[in-house]
């Protein structure tokens, strides 16, 4: 099971360890983005810092309906239990969590400030 809170501005948060290529790791406070419907969006500077190879280019629709084209880089992850290899796109400051990797798991949220995830 994965864990994690509410936190002030009322996003869902976990953390995630992520894996570079040469073994390096970093942990990631990650939100959880239930309008994001790919696998997980991470900033440039993790992206860079971990050396994660890139794979492709994509275009992307954001919520606020604006199309923009984003990096798509290979990441390798730590996810409940199991190590994983996903698509990170690169995007922002904060690292989002997309429904294509909560796929086949069950979200409950105590809605609060410091609620659990």
């Amino acid at each position: 099971m994965i864990e994690g809170t509410i936190n002030d501005r009322y996003e869902a948060v976990i953390t995630i360890i992520v894996t570079g290529p040469a073994g390096t790791s970093a942990e990631v406070p990650a939100v959880i983005d239930t309008g994001f419907n790919g696998f997980l969006s991470l900033p440039a500077s993790i992206i860079k810092e971990l050396e994660m190879p890139f794979l492709h280019s994509t275009r992307v629709r954001l919520a606020d309906d604006r199309e923009e084209v984003v990096r798509v880089h290979q990441a390798d992850m730590d996810w409940d239990g199991l190590r994983r290899t996903v698509r990170a796109t690169t995007g922002g400051t904060t690292a989002l969590v997309g429904m294509q990797l909560m796929n086949r798991h069950r979200l409950e949220m105590d809605i609060r400030p410091g609620g659990a995830v």
